[in-house]
């Protein structure tokens, strides 16, 4: 919707996006029903959200004061469920957990104008880097044994990294060294 708005200058899909957002929230309480089943899927809904909202603000769109505060809302209703229902199991690691640590990174992106978001950025981007090495044997290739699942981690750790780079955020110790 974002690209769609940066190519046509059309307000429906500013109007749609927040539609899209308000109708999940309203439809979906957290932690209840299929969309809150998995913390991967939680996380990566909040990402995108968060992104596309990201997106939006770059193309001076201005969302009102009280999306602006559900959206808030929501992002902090995701990142407690993340970290209450993370995947993480001891000696096994998956995309499942690298999705999850991203989309903690991205919560606290958003909010770390407050302690607990700095505190979900700084937790998801120090676990996220430990993590990224975890995630692929020495010849590169992925700890899934699948392309796709390659693709998928190589997908998740770039973004996430790249956006805080790009947020002027630093990057833990050692990780910068690595990119």
């Amino acid at each position: 919707l974002a690209y769609a708005f940066g190519i046509s200058g059309s307000k429906k899909y500013v109007d749609e996006f927040r539609n899209q957002v308000i109708d999940f929230v309203i439809h979906n309480p957290p932690r209840f029903g299929i969309h809150w089943k998995s913390a991967m899927d939680v996380a990566i809904r909040m990402t995108n959200i968060l992104i596309a909202y990201d997106l939006f603000a770059c193309l001076e769109v201005k969302f009102d004061h009280s999306f602006a505060k559900l959206l808030a809302a929501t992002a902090i209703d995701h990142a407690r469920h993340i970290v209450a229902n993370r995947e993480r199991r001891l000696l096994s690691h998956s995309n499942h957990f690298l999705a999850e640590l991203a989309g903690l990174t991205f919560c606290g992106f958003y909010l770390r104008s407050t302690d607990f978001g700095r505190n979900w950025m700084t937790r998801g981007l120090d676990a996220l880097s430990k993590e990224a090495f975890n995630q692929f044997h020495p010849d590169g290739s992925n700890i899934e044994g699948s392309v796709h699942y390659h693709r998928l981690a190589s997908e998740i750790i770039m973004t996430t990294f790249a956006f805080a780079r790009s947020a002027g955020i630093e990057l833990p110790q050692g990780l910068a060294r690595q990119l």
